[in-house]
């Protein structure tokens, strides 16, 4: 018995041992699996914010791209894609738009009185009073500095794209209160329509802005339609 004893506690240390070291190693195992996962949890955080903040930036480099910072209205970029689809669907159904060209009056005056903070909260208050002008279907886009464009879609006559125009003329007659400052501004308004005045839409723009030309050299809020007078 004792030589089987002998033979037998040997090898039951040396399982022991074993165990002993199996069990440490489980709990390596464990601790690096448990590290691992934190790793791998933050790397994918990391790169599904990446992906997320990329995501934002090609979005706002796009609408940079497509918009007017300052009034979030569309450019003049965006203006004249929309203005080749609708020339090419009022070509198609045989129908006319006009485009309306405004310079405001007065803004630079109060621009250089006030500041660039106010001229530019009061670019934001006009944008606004347009818009709510403005259908769905037409177009309305910041063209630059004090100027915006309008393209009225479907125009059923010269004296209804009149009618329309005189509606966005008396925007103007109530004042715009900045910070409290009011401040009354007027427009200069020039009209073209297509197809009666050009077919193109460069030579669409340059009508109603040499229309609009013509309406600042006689007098204030007026509305002036192209003609080669």
């Amino acid at each position: 018995m004792r030589e089987i004893a002998n033979i037998i506690n040997p090898i039951v240390c040396l399982v022991i041992v074993v165990l002993s070291e199996f069990n440490l190693s489980i709990m390596l195992l464990t601790s690096f699996l448990g590290i691992y996962t934190l790793y791998i949890n933050k790397v994918l955080s990391d790169l599904a914010k990446e992906i997320v903040s990329r995501a934002k930036s090609e979005k706002k480099v796009k609408r940079l791209a497509y918009y007017d910072s300052l009034t979030n209205l569309p450019n003049r970029k965006n203006f004249e894609y929309m203005m080749d689809i609708k020339m090419f669907m009022a070509k198609e159904e045989n129908k006319k738009l006009a485009v309306i060209f405004i310079d405001l009056e007065k803004f630079k005056p109060a621009n250089d009185k006030y500041g660039h903070e106010v001229g530019d909260r009061l670019l934001i208050s006009v944008a606004q009073r347009l818009r709510g002008a403005v259908k769905q279907e037409d177009g309305l886009c910041r063209l630059g500095g004090d100027e915006f464009l309008i393209l009225l879609y479907d125009i059923k006559s010269i004296e209804s794209t009149l009618k329309a125009t005189n509606r966005i003329s008396d925007l103007f007659v109530t004042p715009f209160i900045i910070d409290g400052i009011e401040i009354n501004l007027t427009a200069s308004i020039g009209i073209s329509i297509f197809p009666d005045h050009a077919r193109t839409r460069k030579e669409l723009i340059s009508c109603s802005d040499r229309a609009m030309y013509k309406a600042k050299a006689k007098k204030i809020n007026h509305v002036e339609v192209f003609s080669e007078d």
